[in-house]
């Protein structure tokens, strides 16, 4: 099915890191006369014969197999029709088929279930034309408050602590915080995060190394983060219904170095912001704070991606901090290879292994969620936060964002059939 492959990076990526371009299809035969391809695609049914036998033709200095006759299949191929039946409607003969054919392969398979939490079951709203932002809009209108359990950071925290998942050490969480200026002074340390657990976008977070605010660079007193955490309770996140209604609060914890070889501002920690769809992680953004922008320039961010149909609004913090500017090293796939990294990744293959298993389990039930997770310089994962939307100005590759949207829909074509 040529015409409607994925882009030739995305294919290459998913099956062979060694390989120019290579695009693998499963079938299952009805009888000797049809095979019934398992991916989407029209028709449903294939004719043994167009297929088979096989021809054998050159290819840069070896041989690749080309069905028997290929251009009847070039010239049958059309558009994917429609997986999900719409309500009422009466299932097709392709439809009908390929379920069948799926249901007696499941048989001999042992096929892992789709499990998803209530809050995230979007499979009301799904419809096969939906793009990736439209997906995302739904996620963000969304009003089901199990989706706290991620958005709220002390939750979240709680949650992962209980169960053993590792996080940098907590010093302090609080919804009712009293007196956060002795709090703070008696951490006995001059190294801390302090963030609020209501917010995004870095709004009134100070990274705190011997009285620098290492996402500025500025000099910032123990009096100053008390008094922006307090302002932060006046702060409302306007971007997703699961965020603009997270109870206020903060969480102080310990500060993850940035790697040896950077310091000054910008020396943060190397961050893998992973993206996930339904429990299975697609990649991970390695990313640390270059810097922040203006105050101004933190606004007009948010202003225009109102202008692309989002729903984000600057707050208070925005206004008063700017949004940091994260510097991107490139995308790491689930196998840890990294096709833009210019730099060796941060992580051995074992701690790579950990970090997919925490951020795998993180995500079980949800059927798309951002797991950011700081690398310590030793090169150990530990969990940050989850995010359980993105913006459409995230900069995100066009043939990143097509394949997100695929994940997301195909999913549901599994969940439903």
């Amino acid at each position: 099915p040529q015409k409607h492959m994925p882009l030739s990076h995305v294919a290459f990526r998913m099956v062979c890191p060694m390989c120019m371009y290579v695009s693998i299809y499963f079938y299952v035969r009805e009888g000797l006369e049809n095979v019934l391809p398992l991916a989407l695609w029209t028709p449903c049914e294939i004719p043994t014969r167009r297929l088979f036998p096989a021809s054998w033709k050159n290819f840069e200095g070896g041989q690749v197999p080309v069905a028997r006759d290929f251009p009847w299949l070039k010239q049958a191929q059309r558009r994917p029709l429609p997986w999900i039946p719409e309500k009422g409607d009466v299932p097709g003969p392709c439809y009908k088929k390929s379920m069948r054919s799926v249901s007696e392969l499941a048989n001999t398979l042992e096929i892992k279930p789709l499990f998803l939490y209530e809050a995230f079951d979007l499979s009301s709203a799904v419809q096969m034309g939906l793009g990736l932002y439209d997906l995302m809009r739904l996620r963000e209108d969304s009003e089901e408050e199990g989706l706290h359990l991620f958005s709220d950071k002390i939750r979240f925290k709680g949650a992962l602590q209980a169960n053993g998942i590792p996080i940098p050490k907590i010093y302090h969480m609080c919804n009712d915080c009293a007196d956060l200026l002795q709090v703070l002074k008696s951490l006995g340390t001059t190294k801390f995060v302090a963030k609020p657990t209501h917010l995004a976008a870095t709004s009134y977070v100070f990274v705190m190394r011997d009285g620098i605010n290492l996402i500025n660079g500025k000099a910032t007193s123990i009096d100053e983060v008390a008094a922006g955490l307090t302002e932060a309770f006046e702060d409302r996140h306007v971007d997703d219904w699961a965020t603009e209604h997270t109870p206020p609060g903060i969480i102080i914890e310990e500060l993850i170095n940035a790697p040896d070889t950077r310091d000054g501002i910008g020396s943060t920690p190397d961050e893998m912001k992973c993206i996930t769809f339904f429990g299975e992680l697609f990649f991970c953004e390695w990313v640390y704070v270059e810097n922040m922008t203006t105050p101004e320039e933190g606004v007009g961010v948010f202003i225009s991606a109102q202008g692309t149909g989002d729903r984000a609004q600057p707050g208070k913090g925005h206004a008063a901090f700017g949004i940091p500017n994260f510097a991107s090293k490139g995308y790491i796939y689930r196998d840890k290879t990294c096709l833009t990294c210019k730099d060796r990744l941060p992580l051995s293959m074992d701690a790579w292994v950990r970090l997919v298993n925490i951020v795998e389990e993180i995500a079980t039930g949800t059927d798309h969620i951002r797991i950011d997770v700081f690398i310590t310089p030793e090169g150990e994962p530990k969990v940050n936060e989850a995010n359980i939307s993105f913006l459409k100005i995230s900069k995100f590759p066009d043939f990143l964002v097509e394949e997100m949207r695929r994940r997301w829909l195909e999913g549901y074509r599994r969940l439903l059939t």
